[in-house]
């Protein structure tokens, strides 16, 4: 009989101590998600959010069938919003920041005679010659396209692609063709820009290339608005500018460009909250399991407790065999977490920014987490059994 109890009461303990193990694992991996979720919201992105509305224009394709009829309606947007009180600066892009990207071709530069799948891919934008000072996004080179350049072929450049196509010269003035284009005229590099993260804030932009909108501007289009007024003003603001021109054109809602930069690690955040959620299940299914097991076995040892204070023993010593019995398996189950924990290191890495899955601190935190919890579990029954009154224990049977 006495072996069965033994045995129930290692089984419990492997249960309890399994259910720290899964714990700490889990309070170990929200912990790295929410600091990578940090580091991520905090990374020099390159550009600027502060102040700054945008808008999706989609235009009827029977209304505007080709660039001319587009490239009209969107300079009579920005003149418009030019005009409004308290806005800064007034832009139209292909692609809103952190939305994506759509336009890739080869860049070839003359004399280039390369297959076309060994020429280097780039990520072409086009915009309006505001887009740069709306985003704040740094020249360092050059200028930045004009009113005064319409019609031409210019093109700005970023500096993935100024170091990749003319690695140790000044690109400025040079020329490069998409290719596959022949009988298109070659661009000129005008201006070199910073390099920024508009595509992902996890990983810098690839080689980019601005082209201005009357070379290419499709039906569906980005709005970029900078202005002192709030979201609400200048969101009427920018329908009263679109509808003034056309009222058949849709315009959905319009955000402010940090709510975009927020909503690009929406899965990040999904992912921290949902692993929050179970983390905190497991330690209260830990503490409770911790709990349970130090009770049954200060009540079935109630007489030995009893034994022991008839003996001499001190409260502390009460509350130390108590502790030692009850965070044995909290010892064990937190070092099988981590091990756990660090045998998941590559489908971690994945989905981490700018931290380590090793990460010692963080790694302590969680061992520390649990060993709390543990000792919390612990106390309310130690406290139990050092009130035990030695006489009555030991009459008991």
């Amino acid at each position: 009989c006495s072996s069965d109890l033994r045995a129930t009461r290692r089984a419990r303990r492997i249960l309890v101590g399994f259910e720290v193990a899964v714990s700490v694992a889990l309070v170990l991996m929200t912990g790295l998600l929410t600091v990578s979720l940090v580091k991520l919201l905090q990374v020099d992105r390159g550009f600027t959010v502060e102040r700054t509305m945008t808008a999706m224009i989609d235009l009827p394709r029977h209304q505007y069938p080709d660039d001319q009829h587009r490239a009209a309606f969107y300079t009579q947007i920005l003149e418009k919003l030019d005009n409004v009180p308290g806005v800064r600066h007034a832009a139209i892009t292909s692609v809103l920041p952190l939305t994506g990207d759509s336009w890739g071709d080869m860049a070839q530069l003359p004399g280039d005679t390369r297959p076309l799948t060994q020429l280097p891919l780039e990520s072409f934008r086009w915009t309006s010659p505001e887009y740069f000072s709306t985003i704040q996004l740094p020249l360092l080179s050059g200028r930045f396209f004009t009113a005064a350049d319409w019609g031409k072929n210019v093109a700005v450049i970023s500096t993935k692609t100024a170091k990749t196509l003319w690695s140790g010269t000044n690109p400025i003035g040079r020329e490069f063709k998409r290719a596959g284009n022949p009988d298109e005229k070659p661009f000129t590099v005008i201006g070199v820009v910073a390099d920024a993260r508009t595509i992902s804030l996890s990983k810098p932009d690839p080689m980019l290339i601005y082209v201005p909108y009357w070379f290419r501007c499709d039906s569906s289009a980005g709005l970029i608005v900078r202005s002192s007024e709030n979201l609400a003003v200048m969101a009427a603001a920018i329908r009263q500018a679109i509808w003034s021109i056309d009222r058949t054109v849709p315009v959905p809602s319009i955000r402010a460009l940090g709510s975009i930069v927020a909503d690009s690690v929406a899965n990040q955040r999904f992912e921290m909250r949902l692993l929050l959620f179970f983390a905190a299940s497991a330690l209260f299914l830990a503490g409770l399991g911790v709990y349970g097991i130090v009770t049954y076995s200060v009540v079935q040892r109630q007489r030995e407790i009893g034994l022991r204070f008839a003996l001499g023993a001190q409260r502390g010593h009460i509350y130390e065999l108590v502790l030692r019995d009850g965070l044995l398996p909290v010892v064990l189950g937190t070092a099988l977490g981590l091990a756990m924990a660090y045998s998941m290191v590559r489908v971690m890495s994945s989905m981490l920014f700018n931290i380590s899955p090793h990460d010692p601190l963080l790694t302590i935190s969680s061992a520390f987490v649990l060993l709390g919890v543990g000792v919390a579990a612990c106390l309310i029954p130690a406290k139990r059994a050092a009130a035990v009154d030695p006489m009555q224990a030991l009459r008991a049977e």
